[in-house]
């Protein structure tokens, strides 16, 4: 079975090969072709198609080796800058798929951010990656309450991280691991649902590619919730399998 980053990075490759696929067998502008409002945002959607896949990279990275990393040294530093370099690849990550569902113009964009920010790992990320010093405790409240954190670095092992709220003194502990589980299943959510857009938008009226796209969408969605798909020689048959799937 894949890993869920393994599979955000089959939706994200996907969804790259539909654009170039799309670009490349049309005469007609860029704009045009992927029936964008202006020429400009097709630099935006290059660039979060980019960042969604360096950012799997590293997060693929973090969930190989950890916060130790795979040096063979008990070093403090490297441990640091991996956390650091977690919690803003997975914020990055968001901040580009939101792009892309905004840019490919689905419905209800702002509860995309409504669920990111309610993701462990959004505020695990403006607790220590972004705002220690200066975190909003409930940013609704006109008398805005400021909170400081910071993580305890003997705590910091494996996927294990500890932090310190130096007001009250009480520190929470939370592993890294989940919080990722957690996050690369809503992006491969929000990452479904643009290319399903996608395919509806750049082949509407065109029922050959509609078929041959959607049934790579069924793919991708068997993989997605734990099956199987082995292409035979040249990719002409294939065969699924689907005894482990379990909806993510």
């Amino acid at each position: 079975m894949k890993q869920l980053n393994e599979i955000l990075q089959s939706y994200a490759n996907a969804f790259l090969d539909l654009v170039n696929e799309k670009i490349d067998s049309t005469n007609e502008s860029i704009k045009q072709a992927l029936r964008i409002n202006k020429e400009q945002d097709w630099s935006f959607i290059r660039t979060s198609m980019d960042i969604v896949d360096d950012a799997s990279d590293a997060i693929g990275n973090f969930l190989k080796f950890g916060l130790d990393g795979p040096t063979k040294y008990d070093e403090s530093g490297e441990r640091y800058l991996r956390l650091y370099g977690l919690l803003n690849a997975t914020y990055i990550q968001q901040r580009a798929v939101r792009t892309l569902y905004e840019l490919n113009r689905l419905p209800h964009p702002r509860k995309t951010q409504e669920k990111i920010e309610k993701l462990k790992i959004w505020e695990v990320r403006h607790k220590l990656g972004a705002h220690p010093c200066d975190y909003i405790k409930n940013k609704n409240k006109p008398d805005k309450q400021l909170e400081s954190f910071v993580p305890i670095r003997v705590s910091l092992s494996g996927f294990n991280c500890q932090y310190l709220n130096n007001e009250t003194r009480e520190s929470e502990n939370i592993n890294l691991k989940e919080c990722l589980k957690e996050h690369n299943e809503l992006m491969i959510s929000f990452l479904d649902q643009i290319y399903e857009k996608s395919i509806q938008t750049f082949y509407r009226g065109n029922q050959g590619k509609l078929m041959e796209s959607n049934e790579k969408l069924k793919e991708l969605r068997i993989e997605k919730e734990g099956g199987h798909v082995l292409k035979g020689f040249g990719g002409d048959s294939k065969l699924i399998i689907d005894t482990m799937r379990t909806k993510i």
